[in-house]
């Protein structure tokens, strides 16, 4: 009576790919819900500039229509040139927070969360991902807390400029196209009404309450390709296969391709 075959498959799959290397994001826009037009035009675009150190440059929201919160809570939209390949994404974005100006700084940004999106054609509405934090540290002493979701808070010693560096982790099946900063007004946060930014006023007043100046903001990321067969095969990989069964026994080994 013959025994039943029992077949154990053991895959190996290998490849000359290069191990991930860290690359510098290059950002081709950035839009935002809001920009300040007040003492100036702080818009979006300067956080992408290259310009760090200079006073008058960045994004800030402060609005001066008269109401008892002049910031809000807004979003701007990093959009990315070259799309991020898909795969295990480990990434180190850095807040630059430089403006000083004629009340002497503190406009650091208090509140606020980062995700990106896959959208082919990425808009301030589209859908997004929040990035998992796995550290935050800042260069003047401010410090920086995670509330999971990509969210960060920042309500401790207020320095008059600093420099935020975040460690993210993303997983996408798809390219990622753009990065999201959602700067959060929210009253119980114990920030200057609410936040999102530090900036308490001038000498105590109402005027630029809750505003922040991002002088510029960059991203590094490295890529882990996605693991797996079909996405390894895809590249043109070898494959070889041991076969094992019980009353016979065959190996086996052909190229792929």
């Amino acid at each position: 009576m013959k025994g039943t075959i029992a077949t154990l498959a053991v895959v190996l799959i290998f490849s000359n790919v290069d191990q991930a290397k860290t690359a510098t994001v290059t950002f081709g826009s950035a839009s935002a819900t809001y920009y300040q037009t007040f003492n100036g035009n702080w818009l979006p675009s300067q956080m992408i500039d290259g310009v760090i150190s200079a006073n008058g440059n960045g994004w800030a929201i402060y609005r001066n229509d008269g109401q008892p919160d002049h910031t809000l809570s807004e979003t701007a939209l990093l959009t990315i040139s070259t799309p991020v390949p898909a795969g295990a994404q480990a990434w180190t974005i850095t807040i630059y927070q430089s403006y000083v100006g004629s009340v002497g700084g503190a406009h650091l940004l208090g509140d606020f969360s980062l995700g990106y999106t896959t959208d082919v054609a990425p808009t301030l509405t589209s859908g997004f991902t929040p990035f998992t934090v796995t550290s935050a540290k800042s260069l003047n002493g401010s410090t920086l807390t995670s509330l999971g979701n990509g969210h960060l808070l920042d309500n401790g010693l207020l320095p008059a400029t600093d420099i935020y560096t975040i460690a993210l982790t993303s997983n996408s099946l798809d390219p990622i196209t753009a990065i999201l900063l959602n700067v959060i007004n929210d009253s119980s946060n114990g920030l200057p009404t609410g936040g999102p930014g530090r900036f308490n006023g001038n000498n105590g007043g109402v005027i630029g309450q809750g505003n922040f100046v991002i002088s510029e903001l960059s991203a590094d990321v490295q890529v882990v390709p996605i693991p797996g067969a079909l996405a390894l095969f895809a590249s043109g990989l070898g494959v070889i296969a041991l076969f094992v069964g019980r009353g016979s026994k065959k190996a086996a080994s052909r190229p792929h391709g």
